[in-house]
């Protein structure tokens, strides 16, 4: 995901309420230029319109945070990363996505 300025990007899963966790691993994308982000970028896991987790705002390549997310009873999963400033080599990427009982 490349957030434009100011503003999200997202991607939005209908699970109609099969799963009960979701987890995954947040990041910069190793291949940005200087290994950092001109504005951090802040991940969150949204679920029928709730905010269920976010991150600490990322502005270094190479740092990883964790997310484990109750997701029981969700019908729709939105994945979201938020940039304040600028997007340039803001490259966001969900590392290992997964969806389980």
């Amino acid at each position: 995901m490349i957030p434009p300025a100011k503003s999200y990007s997202r991607v939005r899963y209908r699970i109609d309420g099969k799963f009960k966790k979701f987890r995954a691993l947040v990041a910069l994308n190793d291949a940005i230029i200087g290994k950092y982000a001109l504005s951090p970028v802040t991940f969150s896991v949204r679920g029928d319109d709730r905010e269920l987790w976010k991150s600490k705002p990322i502005k270094f390549a190479g740092r990883v945070q964790e997310c484990t997310v109750d997701v029981s009873g969700v019908k729709m999963l939105e994945l979201r990363a938020r940039v304040k400033g600028s997007p340039l080599h803001a490259a966001a990427v969900w590392l290992d996505p997964y969806l389980g009982g």
